[in-house]
């Protein structure tokens, strides 16, 4: 079996865990994510892979080419393990501001383009996915997705951010409209983007029951009660969300006591002095 970068295998390694980072960060930042996934999860393989745009705030590459990369990586790393049966029984994604965005389009691009002979679901995937209108053969595996701080709806300059924040996105989106011939990849995710637009399109298409089965997966979204960047309504898509009866309700969403957005990614049992326990450890036990 090929050796992956980025992947540590544990125990018998019967799930993928995909977690991905935030924007102008590292896999490192995920260091206590993967502790708390090898603790609840220890025979879960845990593919952690440093994103373009990691410690690059002008980093240029299109978000789909992006998803694309990833998706090629995840199909290698599953048809790898597969060499070895039984195989991956479950899969997750799990992702960190941007890192939950592109998090959300990997599942989304999994159970490939989603059509049907009156053409009720009008969200076509973008040239650079082409080769992913085919569902998956793995899509089937895809369980839950844990997102931590997701910018769901986008960024925005906005007078609720703290000093430094706004200073820092200020300065990133003036670089962004001025420098030429490229746009940094983060504008995908500025709020009104088209990625971002087509990603919720796409998510609709999918996961709405009125056209059709909706896959049979968990939805967590996290959110420090100090965040300052993205708000409760951004993690909360009511058109298809909150479908579905108690029994079977597939999307939950939990507030963390006293963390922001950089800090919501600290979940070890020990961490930085600044934080402080969430009292929300049952999380971990959600379907």
């Amino acid at each position: 079996m090929a050796s992956h970068r980025y992947l540590e295998r544990h125990g018998n390694s019967d799930e993928l865990v995909v977690a991905l980072h935030g924007f102008a960060g590292s896999s490192e930042r995920l260091a206590a994510v993967r502790e708390t996934i090898a603790d609840i999860l220890p025979d879960a393989d845990v593919f952690t892979p440093v994103l373009p745009f990691a410690q690059n705030w002008l980093c240029s590459q299109k978000a789909e080419s992006i998803v694309a990369g990833l998706m090629r990586e995840v199909d290698q790393i599953v048809a790898e393990r597969a060499t070895s049966a039984p195989g991956y029984e479950r899969i997750s994604f799990v992702g960190h501001s941007f890192g939950a965005v592109l998090a959300r389009r990997l599942v989304i691009t999994a159970f490939g383009e989603q059509h049907d002979p009156s053409h009720d679901r009008p969200a076509p995937f973008e040239p650079e996915l082409a080769e992913f209108r085919e569902a998956r053969s793995w899509a089937g595996l895809i369980k839950r997705i844990v997102l931590l701080a997701g910018m769901n709806r986008g960024w925005t300059v906005s007078s609720a951010m703290d000093w430094k924040t706004t200073v820092e996105w200020s300065v990133l989106q003036f670089l962004g409209e001025t420098i030429p011939f490229r746009r940094p990849t983060v504008f995908a995710i500025r709020r009104g983007a088209p990625f971002l637009a087509q990603t919720r399109l796409q998510w609709l298409a999918l996961m709405r029951p009125d056209y059709g089965p909706r896959p049979d997966l968990i939805t967590v979204q996290l959110l420090g009660s100090g965040d300052d960047q993205v708000s409760p309504d951004d993690n909360v898509d009511y058109s298809v969300d909150l479908f579905g009866a108690a029994g079977s309700k597939s999307y939950f969403y939990v507030e963390v006591p006293f963390s922001t957005h950089p800090s919501v990614v600290q979940m070890a049992k020990e961490g930085p002095e600044e934080t402080q326990p969430s009292g929300i450890s049952g999380a971990a036990s959600l379907p």
